[in-house]
């Protein structure tokens, strides 16, 4: 055999390859037996690190008319030719609003949430958040939903750990809390009587995510126990929209809010499986790649149902991204490094006479 070693020719007998160096035998077997079994080879690429844009995500949404830049708002929806669908200004869009400024600037933030505790929103004597008001800034609906007060509890957690916790057990001890279950209804109204006991996704995802501010492990516990409901799909891996009182689905959609929300929690115990889910969720007719924004839900099919895209959903995948990001780049919650974005600053006080 006529075998090419350092620009010479070596002529071998099959005979004598043993009398050969070792490396020489290597080459000339895997000539003799024929190319190597591929099969056996990890020839895939590797894994490329994903690149999330929060501050991106931020500025596309401020800059869109899901901000009220006049009162420094947040609208509720537009349609999906971007278009403003619905001005009024709901209690848990402000809220998850301070949420995702904390990111940027924890002092803006907090003051934005003191001046939102000066409008209707907020119910002083009793320390909870009403569900929606006008544009005009009068009160709409008074009702007291689960999802408002938790999202409060999460909110004052950025500045005050302690508050924020007695806040939440405060909240346990209301008629918004099913304790035998451990899980959040519907809403109450202003007397604090119950109105609907309905078990909706979103504010059981929500309760897990404030718990594991105060108790990781407590929270771990109750989102395993919350996976067991019927809640969840566990074949795509997807939240339904509600079950009744006793447990019985009664809406098998899937809203984005939802689904973002279930990201953020698994997230708290498995970063790696969270930004899966999260690039899974992605593929779905919820989202538009075009345009980088969540449509509000689709069908148990996998269809989309509705385009609206609703500022909550918007602002929950900026938390996302923050949260999913690698550790040198921004770290999740309450970052005090990354700068206020440019539309923000200053960020003044409206004053009223002389």
């Amino acid at each position: 055999y006529k075998i090419k070693f350092a620009e010479k020719i070596v002529v071998i007998k099959r005979a004598n390859i043993n009398r050969i160096g070792i490396g020489k035998q290597m080459v000339l077997k895997r000539v003799l037996n024929g190319p190597p079994n591929f099969h056996r080879l990890n020839l895939s690429p590797p894994k490329q690190r994903i690149e999330y844009d929060p501050v991106g995500l931020y500025r596309r949404l401020v800059a869109s008319p899901l901000y009220d830049k006049i009162n420094r708002q947040w609208n509720w929806s537009m349609r999906n030719d971007q278009e403003l669908k619905d001005s009024n200004s709901y209690a848990t869009a402000q809220l998850l609003g301070a949420l995702v400024l904390a990111q940027f600037d924890k002092e803006a933030a907090e003051e934005v949430y003191e001046r939102l505790k000066e409008t209707p929103l907020y119910d002083k004597e009793r320390g909870q958040w009403n569900w929606r008001i006008t544009e005009s800034r009068e009160l709409k609906w008074s009702d007291r939903l689960a999802f408002a007060q938790l999202l409060g509890v999460l909110v004052l957690a950025q500045f005050d750990k302690e508050a924020a916790k007695k806040a939440y057990r405060k909240l346990q001890m209301s008629c918004l809390y099913d304790i035998k279950r451990g899980q959040w209804k519907w809403s109450m109204r202003e007397d604090q009587m119950l109105k609907d006991s309905t078990r909706y996704a979103g504010d059981q995802l929500l309760g897990v995510l404030v718990l594991a501010q105060f108790d990781k492990e407590a929270a771990k516990t109750a989102y395993e126990k919350l996976k067991e409901t019927r809640l969840y799909d566990e074949e795509r891996g997807q939240w339904n929209t509600k079950i009744d009182e006793d447990q019985v689905p009664t809406d098998l959609s899937r809203h984005a809010g939802d689904q973002l929300l279930g990201v953020l929690v698994l997230a708290q115990f498995d970063k790696e499986a969270a930004r899966t889910a999260y690039e899974k969720l992605k593929l779905t007719p919820l989202y538009d790649e075009k345009r980088r924004v969540w449509n509000e839900f689709m069908t148990e099919g996998q269809t989309s149902a509705s385009s609206e895209r609703r500022a909550t959903d918007q602002l929950l995948a900026v938390l996302v991204e923050f949260t999913l990001q690698e550790k040198e780049e921004v770290v999740g919650f309450a970052n005090d490094e990354l700068p206020l974005p440019e539309v923000f600053e200053p960020l003044e006080v409206k004053r009223t006479g002389s």
